[in-house]
C-alpha cells in the first residue's frame, strides 16, 4: 500500500512512518519542517519538504496516486491557539481542507485523521471514561478546530470517493520528540528533568489525564489503513486516569532525584479530568494499547537524558 503521511517528520509522525515501513508500506512523507525534523526519519521515506497550504502541494498530489492519506500534519498546542486563533484555524481547518482537496487529486480511497480528546472539553465527570458518542463541547480554538476538521471530513470525503477514519487521541508521549519544540508535558518534564532545572505546575489543582504512548499511536494508525470499519471515529487512548503530579513524581524516580517545583498561575483552556473509553478500538480496529507507564516513562526519560549528555558534550 503507498501511503502519504502529511507532518510525517513530526513527533507522532516520525513514529508512525518507521512503523509503517517495518510493516512494509512504501510511505511518502510531506512535511514543511516548521517543527519536524527530517533526520527522524527513516532512510527508506520518501521526503518532500513541502507546505500543505501552498499550490506547490496541490500541483505535487495531483502527479502521483496514493492509496491512503494519514493527515497529522497540524497547529497542536492550546496555548497557541489562544493566543493566534486565526493561524490555528489556518493550519488546522485550512491545512485539512488542502488535505482533502490534495487527496482527491491523487485519488486517495482512505483519509485517515489525527484528531484529539480536546474535542470533548470538559465533560461532565458521570460520562467518565468518555465513549465517542459523548457531547463535543471544546474549550479552546484548538479543540473547535479539530471538531470542524472532523466535519469537513464527514462531509466531503463520501463525495471524493474516500472512506474516512477518525482518531481522537488521548496525551500522546514518548521517546525522539521534536527537540525545537516539544509540546508534551510529559516530554517537557522528562527535558527538565534530565537537565535539573526547575518544573512549572499550572494551576491549583492536580488535573488528571490519559497518558497513550506514541508507539502505540503508530499502531492504531496503521491499523485505521486497512479495517473494513471505514467512516467511524475512534478513540485511542488506554482508559486509564492518572494524575500529572503522579507522573511527575514516577519521572523523578526513574531519575534518581528530583527538581523543584514552582507554581504557574491555572491556564484557560486547561481541563482538569480526561479518560477517554479504548473499547470501540479494540472491538473494531482490533487494538490494544500495549506499554506500561512506567515502561514508557523510563524510555521518555532515558531518551532526554541521552540528549542532555550530548548537548554537555557540544556545549
Amino acid at each position: 500500500m503507498n501511503v502519504l503521511v502529511t507532518g510525517g517528520a513530526g513527533f507522532i509522525g516520525n513514529h508512525t512512518v518507521r512503523y509503517l515501513i517495518e510493516k512494509g508500506y512504501d510511505v511518502t512523507v510531506v512535511d514543511d519542517l516548521s517543527r519536524g525534523n527530517a533526520g527522524l526519519l527513516p532512510l527508506e521515506a520518501h521526503f518532500y519538504p513541502i507546505d500543505i497550504l501552498t499550490p506547490q502541494f496541490q500541483e505535487f498530489m495531483a502527479a502521483r496516486h496514493f492509496d491512503a492519506v494519514i493527515h497529522l500534519a497540524a497547529q497542536i498546542e492550546v496555548a497557541s491557539s489562544e493566543r493566534d486563533p486565526l493561524r490555528d484555524a489556518s493550519l488546522n481547518i485550512g491545512g485539512t481542507l488542502a488535505v482533502l482537496e490534495g487527496a482527491r487529486k491523487a485519488h486517495v480511497s482512505r483519509f485517515v485523521f489525527a484528531s484529539s480528546a480536546a474535542v470533548y472539553g470538559h465533560p461532565s465527570e458521570a460520562l467518565l471514561p468518555l465513549a465517542e458518542e459523548a457531547p463535543l463541547c471544546p474549550l479552546s480554538p484548538y479543540g473547535l478546530s479539530k471538531v470542524t476538521a472532523e466535519n469537513y471530513i464527514r462531509m466531503l470525503a463520501p463525495s471524493f470517493s474516500m472512506e474516512w477514519v477518525i482518531l481522537r487521541f488521548a496525551n500522546v508521549y514518548g521517546e525522539r520528540e521534536v527537540r525545537k519544540d516539544p509540546g508534551g508535558v510529559i516530554q517537557i518534564f522528562a527535558n527538565q528533568i534530565a537537565r535539573h532545572r526547575p518544573i512549572t505546575l499550572f494551576g491549583a489543582t492536580d488535573p488528571t489525564r490519559d497518558w497513550i504512548y506514541v508507539r502505540d499511536v503508530a499502531e492504531a494508525l496503521a491499523k485505521s489503513l486497512v479495517t473494513i470499519r471505514g467512516d467511524a471515529v475512534y478513540n485511542i487512548s488506554t482508559g486509564k486516569e492518572v494524575s500529572l503530579k503522579t507522573v511527575l513524581a514516577m519521572l523523578e524516580r526513574t531519575a534518581g532525584y528530583s527538581v523543584p517545583h514552582e507554581q504557574g498561575p491555572k491556564r484557560y483552556g486547561d481541563i482538569h479530568r480526561s479518560v477517554l473509553s479504548c473499547a470501540k478500538a479494540r472491538t473494531l480496529l482490533a487494538w490494544i494499547p500495549k506499554m506500561t507507564l512506567e515502561e514508557g516513562l523510563f524510555r521518555t526519560f532515558r531518551f532526554a537524558q541521552d540528549q542532555a549528555r550530548q548537548e554537555e558534550v557540544q556545549s
